[in-house]
């Protein structure tokens, strides 16, 4: 060894080995450029093996990656079949349910219906209720289901908020009542009244939350508050707060409150019942809307659940209060021993310009009213509350009417427990209306118009505030029914509700058994189950239109069928029109949900015979002649008290606002004409939306409903069967409002 030159080969700061130049046959000296030269060489190679190392990590990277991907592809392909399985379990729980709650429900209203003594009417009626319950917790978990699955979809109609929240006092005001707690709503005058969002939702969560305030709370009262938290020219956000004086919640258990399936203890379950989802189906709903929901509470002082939500304003809000100018700087006295409502009627009465003072004693009524007569400045009017401790509202109605100096004061009674009798004996002591709370602001002010100015002199006595259904008188009907259903207690139900209205029907056990009767009968109307033996419901619809189709059946002559199905989903009924159905009731079928359809159907196929009915070609859309329907209040279900409260009682803007709907709807009633004859689903989807949304902001329901089946229809690219009756039905109804404006 005569020579070497050793030089280290360094990897990422670490010795890999040596590069060694060697000379065997004589010594030497390295010179500089050869040291260089290999300290490169070497300095090369410590990169190439870095390079080679690096490439070799980002293969078994790669390697990973794609192996994650794999993995995650494999996971959500199982988390849609674990979707298409939950989906697939609720309908058929929803089925399952709901087909022997058609039995409890239906039988139970017959029951009601018969000659019962008062313990064997409180029997049923515990059934009924009970079976109502046991349906809200099935719709709960169907609700949960599609917001879970992104399916809820939002609507934007106009609306009016006072309106809204009153109406939901109304709804709930017999719970409240039965319980004995106070229950009232108050909206801040600054509170844009004119807005444009999902009402329906806001409704649904408002209901529940309040629901759940008066099912917890079992003295005291509940309030529902709504106020501006904020606005732009266009655009306005709301807090609405449901304050109650109830049990309250333990801080501990606040956190977890709006998560599913989620109560506040195990006690707390057994004594209010519940599935735990509805607070986390508010929540869900207020998110989707753009707002958030949250608690406070404290345990045995009450509770207050706020959220809020953003909603448009409306460009035009028309608010006419012309007659209210008889109020003006009248001076009323309010008495009433709960503080919250002392405040709402203060601000409501001070809105229609009126001077207000409110006091919580009944005892100190008579020294403040003797007080005002002494200054010169007379109450006309007192605002007396039933309810009071010490002296209730009769008893001080009695004294001041008994007072030579106060009889002449004009009195209003409102009562939250409203018995039989009780108007009756107040306007003979001397009140000259009986209001039962909640009272609508437009009630309230409608009334105390007729009181002050005199207009009329008998008694503003309100109908029952609870739900009232009222049926078509029984009578003999002539048409032609087949119910199809495989079970015997439904068959039973529904052929006994059928007799009770008046109708009678055939029986097919399945639809092989309904296609065999359709050969020998012409049935006006089919009320079809869904799911049957030897051939569904589906199936057996298919079959009648394609028989109907190749017979050459006009539409007027052609089967009217009604789904009879216990799924309660969307896609559900969407499936029945594509099936060539023409309408749905969901199990459990009610009996005055059963006359609505039944009803609203036989006046439809009565103008058939009138009809001049032909198929749409591609490119064009033929016109059909109608027959006009007796009434429009029986074809086009008008809700004209809405409309009247929308227009506050001022004919000329409801004309005004009935030829507005009429202008604005033309162009899109001719778009969608044309959209129909070359089906194209995607305008006639936004054509149809526009319709319905119109049409349900003031009140017109009929056409509403109608353009939504469209509307519903078109979004699975399919047309009903009876796409040109649909059609012509909404231009029926709108030559109607146009004959009446």
């Amino acid at each position: 060894m005569q020579a070497n030159l050793v030089v280290p080969i360094i990897e990422n700061a670490r010795l890999w080995g040596l590069l060694i130049a060697h000379q065997c046959s004589e010594p030497r000296h390295w010179e500089s450029f050869e040291i260089s030269l290999l300290s490169q060489l070497a300095d090369q190679i410590g990169i190439a093996i870095a390079q080679s190392r690096l490439l070799t990590q980002e293969k078994e990277q790669l390697n990973l990656l794609q192996q994650q991907n794999v993995d995650l592809e494999i996971a959500r392909k199982e988390a849609e079949k674990a979707t298409i399985a939950k989906s697939s379990f609720l309908a058929t729980m929803s089925h399952e349910i709901r087909t022997p709650m058609n039995a409890v429900i239906g039988m139970t209203g017959l029951l009601l219906d018969t000659n019962l003594d008062a313990r064997q009417r409180d029997f049923a009626g515990t059934i009924r209720s009970s079976g109502d319950h046991l349906l809200n917790l099935i719709n709960e978990i169907l609700d949960f289901s599609k917001l879970e699955a992104g399916e809820m979809q939002l609507e934007n109609l106009d609306f009016d908020i006072d309106i809204s929240i009153e109406e939901i006092t109304e709804i709930l005001a017999p719970s409240s009542q039965f319980k004995g707690i106070e229950l009232a709503s108050f909206i801040h005058p600054n509170v844009p009244k004119c807005l444009r969002g999902d009402v329906s939702r806001l409704r649904q969560v408002l209901l529940n939350l309040t629901n759940n305030s008066i099912k917890f709370t079992s003295k005291g009262e509940v309030t529902i508050e709504v106020t501006l938290q904020s606005e732009t020219e266009r655009d306005a956000i709301l807090r609405f707060a449901i304050i109650d004086t109830g049990i309250g919640i333990p801080l501990v258990a606040q956190e977890n409150l709006f998560q599913p399936f989620t109560q506040v203890d195990a006690s707390t379950t057994r004594q209010y019942g519940g599935t735990g989802l509805g607070l986390a189906i508010c929540k869900q709903i207020v998110e989707l809307m753009g707002g958030s929901i949250h608690v406070e509470s404290e345990e045995n002082k009450g509770s207050i659940f706020w959220f809020t939500t953003p909603f448009q304003k409306q460009d035009n809000c028309f608010r006419n209060n012309a007659d209210a100018e008889v109020l003006e700087n009248v001076r009323v006295l309010v008495v009433d021993d709960s503080t919250t409502n002392c405040n709402i009627l203060y601000h409501q009465l001070c809105s229609f310009g009126m001077r207000v003072d409110a006091i919580q004693h009944a005892q100190l009524t008579l020294s403040y009213l003797e007080k005002a007569i002494a200054e010169n400045d007379p109450y006309k009017l007192a605002i007396l509350d039933m309810q009071m401790p010490i002296l209730d509202g009769e008893q001080l109605g009695i004294q001041i009417k008994s007072s030579p100096k106060l009889k002449d004061i004009h009195l209003v009674m409102l009562t939250s427990l409203d018995q039989t009798g009780d108007a009756t004996r107040m306007i003979e002591i001397g009140f000259m209306a009986y209001l039962r709370k909640p009272v609508r602001k437009m009630r309230l002010l409608n009334c105390l118009i007729e009181v002050i100015s005199g207009i009329t002199q008998k008694s503003d006595i309100e109908s029952p505030i609870y739900p009232v259904c009222l049926l078509p008188p029984t009578q003999h009907s002539n048409l032609k029914i087949l119910l199809a259903e495989d079970s015997l207690v439904n068959q039973k139900v529904a052929i006994n509700q059928l007799q009770s209205l008046g109708y009678q029907a055939d029986v097919a056990a399945n639809g092989q058994e309904a296609l065999k009767l359709c050969s020998q009968i012409h049935y006006d109307i089919i009320l079809m189950d869904c799911q049957m033996p030897v051939l569904d419901g589906y199936n057996t619809s298919r079959q009648i239109r394609a028989l109907e189709t190749t017979n050459g059946c006009l539409d007027s002559n052609k089967v009217t069928i009604i789904a009879l199905t216990a799924n309660a989903l969307q896609e559900d009924r969407d499936r029945c029109l594509a099936a060539g159905m023409n309408d749905y009731l969901s199990k459990p079928v009610r009996k005055e949900n059963l006359a609505d359809i039944l009803s609203r159907w036989s006046k439809i196929i009565a103008q058939r015979g009138d009809l001049e009915t032909t198929k749409i070609a591609e490119t064009n859309f033929s016109d059909t002649k109608v027959a006009k329907p007796n009434s429009i209040e029986e074809k086009l279900e008008v809700d004209w008290a809405y409309l009247e409260e929308m227009s506050n009682g001022d004919e000329e803007f409801k004309q005004q606002l009935l030829l507005a709907y009429l202008s604005s709807l033309a162009e899109h009633m001719e778009a969608l004409k044309i959209a129909i004859a070359k089906k194209q689903y995607i305008e006639i989807e936004q054509e149809a939306h526009f319709i319905k949304g119109s049409s349900a902001a003031i009140g017109i329901n009929g056409i509403a409903k109608l353009a939504s089946i469209l509307e519903e229809s078109s979004k699975q690219k399919i047309l009903p069967e009876n796409v040109i009756l649909l059609f012509d039905r909404i231009t029926l109804g709108l030559n109607e409002i146009e004959s009446h404006v």
